[in-house]
C-alpha cells in the first residue's frame, strides 16, 4: 500500500520520498498470561487478572518501506542525513489513509538500507513502535475542532461536551460515556472541593486530600499526566491509591466525600478518545 504519512510534524512528501507500508497491525498483542492446572484441561486465560481488572496489551510495530533517489550519490547522502534527522526520537505519527487517528510512536529500531542504481537510490527499511492505541486529535469536552480530518460518513458525536457536566448536591455517582473504543484516562475536576474525595471508576480508586482546601477553585485529578493538584491555590494535595480508567462506552463514577456538602459541586470530566485502530465513534 502506497500511502505518506506524517511524523513530528512533518510529511513524507516534503522528504522527496515516496512510501509503502509492508505491516501495520489492526490490533496490538496482550499482555497473556496464562496457567495450566495439572488436574485440569486446557488453560486458564489469567490475562485480566490485574490492578486494572481487564487485559492488557502490548506496543504496535509498522514496518515501512521509505523509498528515496537523487542524481547523484552525494545528492542521495544528504537526503539520507536529512531522513536520519526526521526519523530519529519520537513523536505523533499520522498515516494519510488513517487521518483522524494519531499514534504515539518512536523509531528505535536500526534503519539500513541498500544502495542501488549505482548509489542513486536508496530504500530504508523503517519500523515504528507505537502505543497500543491510536488517539483523537482533540478531547472530548473541548469538541470536535472545526478542519478535523474525520473520514467521510464518520459516526460524530453531538453535544458531548454537555453530558461531561454534573451538578451533584452530594455525594454519588454520575454516568460518563466514553466515545472511544479503547480504554483512556480522565481528568476529574471537582470545584470549590473541600476535605477528603474518594474517585472510583471500574473499581479502582484515588483517594485525595487538601490541606488547605478552603483556598483553592476546584480539585483536578488528572489521570491522563499521573498528577492531582489544587486550581488557583498553592495547596498541597495528598493522594493514595490507583490512577483509574474509563473502558469503551459507559462509564459510572462513584464520588464520595468524609465531609458533608453544605453547597452544589460542579464535576467535570475530560479525556482523549482512544480508538483500538482508526476512527470508531
Amino acid at each position: 500500500m502506497r500511502k505518506g504519512f506524517s511524523f513530528k510534524g512533518i510529511h513524507s512528501n516534503s522528504m522527496g520520498v515516496s512510501v509503502k507500508t509492508r505491516s501495520r497491525p489492526i490490533l496490538p498483542e496482550t499482555k497473556r498470561v496464562t496457567f495450566e492446572p495439572s488436574a485440569g484441561d486446557g488453560t486458564l486465560d489469567l490475562s485480566a487478572y490485574n490492578s486494572r481488572g481487564r487485559v492488557l496489551y502490548s506496543e504496535r510495530q509498522f514496518d515501512i518501506d521509505v523509498h528515496a533517489a537523487a542524481e547523484s550519490v552525494t545528492e542521495l547522502q544528504y537526503k539520507l542525513t536529512r531522513l536520519a534527522s526526521w526519523l530519529s526520537g519520537s513523536g505523533e505519527l499520522i498515516f494519510d489513509d488513517l487521518p483522524a487517528v494519531i499514534w504515539k510512536a518512536s523509531r528505535s529500531a536500526l534503519i539500513d538500507y541498500a544502495p542501488e542504481r549505482a548509489g542513486k537510490q536508496a530504500i530504508l527499511s523503517v519500523s515504528f513502535f507505537a502505543e497500543p492505541f491510536s488517539y483523537a486529535p482533540f478531547t472530548a469536552f473541548g469538541g470536535i475542532p472545526i478542519g478535523t480530518r474525520i473520514p467521510i460518513g464518520a459516526r460524530v458525536p453531538i453535544g458531548l461536551p454537555a453530558t461531561l457536566v454534573h451538578q451533584m448536591s452530594s455525594a454519588g455517582t454520575i454516568d460518563i460515556f466514553n466515545i472511544g473504543t479503547a480504554p483512556t484516562r480522565p481528568v476529574i475536576t471537582i470545584n470549590d472541593p473541600f476535605g477528603t474525595y474518594t474517585v472510583t471508576v471500574g473499581g479502582v480508586s484515588i483517594e485525595a486530600s487538601m490541606l488547605n482546601s478552603a483556598e483553592a477553585g476546584a480539585l483536578v485529578i488528572d489521570c491522563e499526566n499521573y498528577n492531582v493538584y489544587a486550581v488557583n491555590s498553592a495547596d498541597t494535595v495528598l493522594y493514595s491509591g490507583m490512577f483509574p480508567g474509563l473502558a469503551a462506552g459507559e462509564n459510572t463514577i462513584e464520588i464520595s466525600s468524609n465531609t458533608s456538602w453544605s453547597t452544589s459541586r460542579t464535576v467535570s470530566v475530560d479525556y482523549l478518545p482512544r480508538f483500538l485502530y482508526g476512527w470508531e465513534v
